[in-house]
């Protein structure tokens, strides 16, 4: 068998995800002909025929192939694990550090950590990904994310999980709103509100089974992927909205003070925490993030500093 190389298994890779020999040469930036014979070199090489390949109908994989790029993404993806390892067995800070984020936590989780790799890490570059968390393990999985902060129950499986801190069910509402001053409100009492909620996964999934189980779904009014939307209706008492987040501002964008009020029920234990891969060890740029979130946590969330 002739020499197989990691480019012709990236290109392999590419032609699979998106089904064409021209879409998967300009995500790897280079000419259709030059991924057409690295395809036709690669099954020269294995003596297989792994791709069909029809001008009208793109690109399908024989079963070999689509055996062919199970292993071609696990060797990618090893390869390009190749300097966490290093980094983290030199106890060595990596020079881009790439985060990602559900876009609730964002505002609470991202400033301290710039802030702080700024002042003590300032030669290290931090790339963000805020986006739901089926793309952020996916991510993290490729290796193409080096650690994920997120909620402890939408975690999903093939990743090392830290815990950062504890957080409560809250419902936010108007500082003017009748419940703006009770210690605590069971769910199924927002029945007769104007909920809205957020639009993203997964925490849309986790409130609306909550909100179904506790027989009040139908006061669910409007959904949302904006944060100020949320805060802005709310302030103009509009709406109140149960929210899972450490780091809501009680204030809306248009000035108006809110009040988040701690929701009671049955309801599921619920923390922030920092997703890793599973398969590599905590390196020093995992260790600093973890650190300065606990750090964070204890300030803004009223916990006890650790002993």
């Amino acid at each position: 068998m002739n020499e197989v190389t990691l480019r012709q298994l990236e290109y392999l890779v590419a032609v699979a995800d998106v089904g064409s020999i021209s879409k998967g040469a300009a995500q790897c930036h280079v000419s259709p002909v030059a991924v057409g014979q690295s395809l036709d070199e690669l099954e020269r090489s294995l003596g297989a025929v792994l791709t069909r390949r029809q001008r009208s109908r793109g690109v399908t994989l024989t079963d070999l192939g689509e055996e062919v790029v199970t292993h071609a993404r696990e060797i990618l993806q090893s390869v390009e694990r190749l300097p966490l390892l290093i980094d983290a067995a030199a106890e060595r800070m990596k020079p881009i550090l790439r985060i990602g984020t559900f876009p609730t936590l964002s505002g609470w989780a991202v400033p301290p950590v710039i802030a702080d790799f700024s002042e003590h890490y300032p030669d290290v570059r931090i790339e963000l990904l805020e986006s739901d968390f089926n793309v952020l393990h996916d991510r993290l999985r490729r290796g193409t994310l080096d650690i994920i902060i997120g909620f402890r129950n939408h975690v999903q499986p093939g990743v090392r999980v830290v815990p950062i801190a504890p957080v409560q069910f809250r419902v936010l509402v108007s500082a003017d709103h009748p419940l703006a001053h009770r210690r605590s409100i069971a769910l199924n009492e927002l029945g007769d509100e104007r909920l809205i909620i957020r639009s993203l996964n997964p925490v849309s999934e986790l409130l609306h089974d909550l909100l179904r189980r506790h027989g009040v779904a139908h006061a669910v009014h409007w959904q949302t992927t904006s944060t100020d939307v949320i805060k802005n209706l709310v302030g103009r008492n509009l709406a109140v909205s149960p929210v899972v987040s450490p780091g809501l501002s009680f204030t809306s964008d248009e000035g108006k003070p809110l009040t988040a009020v701690p929701l009671t029920g049955e309801l599921p234990a619920q923390g922030v925490v920092a997703c890793i891969p599973e398969h590599l060890p905590v390196s020093p740029a995992h260790r600093a993030v973890i650190d300065i979130l606990k750090r964070h946590s204890v300030q803004t969330l009223q916990l006890p500093a650790d002993d």
